[in-house]
């Protein structure tokens, strides 16, 4: 009974893992749309407080708030620093798109996979045998070569700025730095309380660098997108939250790594829908050779951790 509690507490976070590199693999394009119309900090600040309304809400009508008197100093200190990196995150993230396009930033924030797998063994202790190190360097591998042409016109592109670039390595650091101090909190505080708190610190934090007059001037389409943005949000950090309660961080870290894949994925079926308005590079057949060992990667990575736990539960 063990053992088949445990796969399926496995195949739960493999799901939820899956769900978060869906929804993250998208924001890009929503959010260089809602760009055009709003400031970096202005649309974060938007996108917490939808998020930050919806969870109380949810909270208390469960009547889980409860859960944040039985925290003490130490945690309360944790719970802001995560907070902070989050925040700091997102309003980098987007500001990297007024510089960078949506492709070369999935390319240079293949820096978050990396560092969470790091600090999930540095931090947690997480353990990767020969195969899965193996993998994950294939992994690598298959992004660099998928993205053979991205990058190599990225980095001779005169428009391609090396702020973009240092932006978005440093939005990678401090999410990772954000998902190790949460998943440290999971012994005290539910999932929706702790990015609730989030949420609710952000709205506080960026209220004055934020641009309120301009969601007088949106149409329905941008209120559409940003709409989507904040959703996004909610779910796709929900999603990520609870996998890691039941996986390890270095497994989240190769699902989350596809997150480019899927990007490429929407922007040519963009590109299909709106071709006056979407441009999409196409995949030469090294780029294609990528993506093969991009999912094989994943794959035996996971079979590898699902064996090792199978032989832990005996």
């Amino acid at each position: 009974m063990q053992n088949i509690k445990f796969q399926s507490n496995t195949t739960t976070g493999i799901l939820l893992a899956v769900l978060t590199a869906f929804l993250w693999g998208t924001i890009p394009l929503a959010l260089v749309y809602c760009l055009v119309y709003l400031d970096g900090v202005t649309i974060t600040w938007f996108r917490f407080t939808v998020a930050a309304v919806v969870c109380f809400i949810w909270q208390l009508h469960k009547d889980r708030l409860k859960e944040f008197s039985h925290l003490n100093l130490k945690e309360w200190s944790i719970l802001i620093l995560a907070g902070i990196f989050l925040i700091v995150d997102y309003v980098a993230y987007t500001m990297a798109l007024n510089y960078i396009s949506p492709v070369a930033t999935t390319i240079f924030s293949q820096a978050t996979p990396f560092f969470l797998c790091i600090g999930g063994v540095i931090v947690f202790k997480e353990r990767l045998n020969l195969v899965q190190v193996l993998s994950f360097i294939v992994l690598f591998l298959g992004l660099i070569l998928f993205f053979n042409d991205s990058l190599a016109s990225a980095v001779s592109n005169q428009e391609m700025l090396v702020l973009g670039v240092l932006i978005t390595v440093f939005a990678s650091l401090t999410w990772v730095v954000y998902a190790l101090l949460q998943k440290s909190l999971f012994h005290r505080l539910s999932t929706t309380n702790i990015l609730m708190f989030i949420y609710a610190f952000a709205i506080f934090s960026l209220a004055p660098f934020s641009d309120m007059s301009h969601f007088n001037q949106l149409n329905n389409n941008v209120w559409i997108v940003l709409i989507f943005c904040a959703l996004n949000t909610i779910v796709g950090y929900w999603a990520f939250t609870q996998s890691m309660r039941h996986i390890d961080t270095t497994k989240i870290s190769t699902i989350i790594a596809t997150i480019p894949l899927i990007t490429i994925a929407f922007t040519y079926l963009a590109f299909i829908i709106w071709p006056k308005y979407i441009q999409f590079e196409k995949i030469n057949l090294l780029g294609w050779f990528g993506i093969f060992l991009v999912v094989a990667s994943v794959i035996v990575f996971n079979r590898q951790s699902k064996s090792r736990y199978k032989k832990e539960m005996v």
